[in-house]
């Protein structure tokens, strides 16, 4: 006990004691942090009722918290290594400084045996009649402690508690000792140190071992803690929250956003300050600097609740834009992207993050890792999975990657030369919403297709994306053997704001003496124009190497996005389209139509980067629910309407588009469908099964703006009926598309 040498040389010494006169400290610091946890004055600390409540905030329920210290009692008896320190309050009372959860194992031990004559094993029931303390003197220079030893009224104990000495003791054990209490017990105690104890800085950072970083940012976090129990949401501070406040003011960006002043430990900007707090707890006020366009959920789960989420709004603060996003959404993970995406790209930053992950990977698989800590792990493994999944996933087509960036409109005729059963299939009058029908195999599908790759004109990785979804093929991976099998010679046209699109696909021979030809199978060929603009690409496949792609340009004519409903149970594909929604201010709408239309309990949606799923904060549970506890229904709602925002100015293709949408839903959904293809200027393409789902799109949408067309087996040639025509015969003879001949 080298550290008690001072303390004990100037006013302590080892006494004898009984169980029954040890008094649990019902202020000791390792309690503060309970949420039972209540002040008790000097006059009180003896009181029966107080030592009870004590004893059970300090055992906890069925002495959980003070088990080991039981175990370890009974198995090896008590061995003194570190006496229990206390302070005498009366002639035969004394109060427990430190050591309580040893006393309460003790105290508990003798319960037992008074009790229920529990077999104790090594224990020996006497030692509770002679416990081995250092008890503390009454300092000589402290007046108001003066006082007989006989006498019967308690000793004031404040000022010892606050003694620099006592403090010391206590850092050393609970700060840098191997008995530490938590991060805000800790904190707490440095203060006092400065406070109470009256100690510099550099004095307490050589007394206890601690450096002057970790001891400025315990006492800025307490000062910003005092703010925030001041704040609207003060009800809601904890403990464990106190390490969120220790990362907040680690960083200096933050602290300036913050205005933090040190000379009064506090930060200086309201409104900033306000905002903090309102992220870092369950939101359920409208606050001035909040979009009243929002979404306004009854109840926001925090959106900083996590370390990681600091450094995350670290780089946020400085970022206007991305903040308003972050107050606007409650997504750090998506505000950071907002963040990000006004930055210059840097490979040199890229390269220096890439070799520090490298290097961390390396040390990572040289350790022993706990079973405890894989979860850890997998965490991480899927924020970079994710990572690059949105990235190959290719949600949207950047502006230098298309022609028609914003055109006023987009198809009005396809021409299908020769492409699967298309040899002579022509549509005109093309709408802003366009609906195929017939029966199965009538070709519904391959009309969806033949408008993507007319679309992404010579890419070939629009060509392997259509074969991959109709193979429902969930790997990017396919062989080259299988994908060849697959490719057909194609011959597609059409017009696109006003302007002549085409596109060619088919085998073609080389000479092999020309590369290395080893494995080689098959060279196909991609030739595409859109009006003067031409482009080529020539892919060679093989065996068992990657395939090698040459082309001369690879711009498509607009952003085009196809929806299949096989992937649902992939959710991480949609995260693209995602963080576009978010960007683009959609969600919200998105949420709404959800919580007005179908599930009145639903306040949110979010996508969990490390769980790589999408999580629903619902009014009927206490937890958030995974989208697909849900049913296919909502979640194909949620993932339709997320795929506008990326599919802006340009085409969207949805594949089967009532599967698992129940049809009491069609007519409101058909409504939203139009309201976003307006608002983002979207062209529809869907192909249906349902009659319901037809005629909800007849019956609400304007008129003018509906194209329907029925698709026969073994006849290439449409059946086509703008939208009123088709509304009148609906209404006249119920006429079902599906089966018009």
């Amino acid at each position: 006990m080298t550290e008690n040498n001072e303390i004990s040389a100037v006013f302590s010494k080892i006494i004898e004691v009984n169980i029954s006169q040890l008094y649990l400290d019902p202020n000791n610091y390792r309690l503060i942090s309970n949420i039972n946890y209540r002040y008790v004055p000097d006059s009180d600390i003896v009181n029966e009722a107080v030592q009870q409540k004590t004893l059970s905030l300090i055992s906890g329920p069925g002495n959980e918290r003070i088990q080991d210290l039981i175990s370890s009692f009974k198995t090896n008896g008590y061995l003194p290594a570190d006496l229990i320190q206390v302070i005498r309050l009366s002639h035969d009372k004394y109060l427990v400084l430190d050591g309580n959860r040893r006393t309460a194992a003790l105290k508990a031990l003798e319960a037992a045996h008074e009790t229920s004559h529990e077999d104790l094993q090594n224990f020996d029931i006497g030692f509770l009649k002679r416990i081995p303390v250092v008890c503390y003197s009454i300092p000589k220079d402290a007046a108001d402690l003066r006082c007989s030893e006989s006498a019967s009224a308690p000793f004031a104990t404040a000022s010892l508690l606050n003694d620099k000495r006592y403090l010391t003791v206590m850092a050393l054990k609970h700060i840098t000792g191997n008995m530490k209490w938590g991060e805000w017990n800790q904190a707490l105690l440095i203060r006092n140190l400065l406070n109470a104890g009256k100690m510099n800085e550099d004095e307490i950072c050589s007394s206890i071992g601690i450096d002057k970083t970790s001891l400025r940012r315990n006492i800025r976090a307490i000062g910003l803690v005092e703010q925030y129990q001041d704040s609207d949401y003060g009800d809601q501070f904890s403990a464990e929250m106190f390490s969120i406040f220790r990362e907040i003011v680690s960083y200096p960006a933050i602290r300036n956003w913050l205005d933090w002043d040190d000379n009064d430990g506090e930060s200086k900007h309201r409104l900033h300050t306000e905002q903090l707090f309102s992220l870092m707890s369950r939101d359920t006020k409208r606050d001035e600097y909040e979009n009243p366009a929002s979404h306004d959920p009854a109840s926001q789960e925090p959106a900083i609740s996590r370390r990681d989420d600091v450094r995350m709004l670290a780089k946020i603060v400085a970022d206007p834009k991305a903040m308003n996003n972050l107050l606007e959404t409650r997504n750090i993970s998506a505000s950071l992207m907002v963040s990000q995406a006004n930055e210059e790209p840097s490979i040199k930053k890229f390269g220096a993050i890439l070799a520090d992950l490298s290097d961390s990977i390396d040390l990572l698989t040289g350790m022993y890792l706990p079973k405890d800590k894989y979860d850890a792990v997998k965490r991480q493994i899927n924020l970079l999975q994710s990572y690059l999944e949105r990235n190959q996933t290719e949600p949207e087509l950047q502006n230098d990657e298309i022609m028609q960036v914003q055109p006023s409109h987009q198809f009005s005729s396809l021409h299908i030369k020769k492409f699967k059963r298309f040899t002579n299939f022509t549509i005109n009058s093309l709408k802003r919403i366009n609906i195929f029908a017939g029966i199965n195999n009538s070709g519904k599908s391959t009309v969806l297709e033949a408008i993507y790759l007319l679309c992404r004109q010579n890419d070939f990785k629009g060509l392997q994306e259509i074969i991959r979804m109709r193979g429902k093929i969930a790997e990017r991976r396919i062989a080259s053997d299988w994908l060849w099998d697959q490719i057909h010679e194609t011959s597609i046209s059409g017009t696109f704001a006003d302007t002549q699109a085409a596109v060619d696909i088919h085998a073609i021979s080389e000479d092999i003496s020309e590369f290395n030809s080893a494995s080689y199978l098959h060279s196909m060929e991609i030739r595409s124009s859109y009006g003067e603009i031409s482009q080529k690409s020539r892919i060679r496949f093989f065996s068992d190497r990657e395939r090698e792609i040459y082309t001369d340009g690879t711009k498509s004519i607009c952003r085009v996005i196809f929806s299949s409903p096989f992937f649902l149970n992939e959710p991480h594909r949609y995260s693209g389209f995602y963080y576009q929604a978010v960007r683009m201010k959609t969600l919200p709408k998105i949420i709404s139509f959800i919580k007005d239309k179908i599930l009145p309990s639903v306040t949110d949606i979010r996508l969990i980067d490390a769980l790589r799923r999408f999580s629903v904060m619902d009014d009927n549970f206490s937890q958030a629910v995974d989208l697909s506890g849900y049913g296919e229904g909502v979640q194909r709602i949620f993932f339709i309407s997320l795929l506008f925002a990326s599919a802006r100015d340009g085409v969207l293709l949805i594949d089967e588009f009532e599967n698992a949408i129940h049809v009491d839903m069609m007519k409101d959904f058909a409504v939203f469908i139009d309201s976003l293809s307006k608002e983002f200027n979207v062209q529809v393409f869907l192909t249906s099964h349902s009659k319901e789902c037809i005629d909800a799109f007849v019956e609400n949408v304007p008129e003018d703006d509906v194209m329907c067309c029925a698709l026969v087996c073994g006849n290439d040639q449409p059946i086509q009926y703008i939208g009123r025509i088709f509304k009148m015969l609906i209404s006249t003879s119920d006429t079902d598309l599906r089966r018009t001949m």
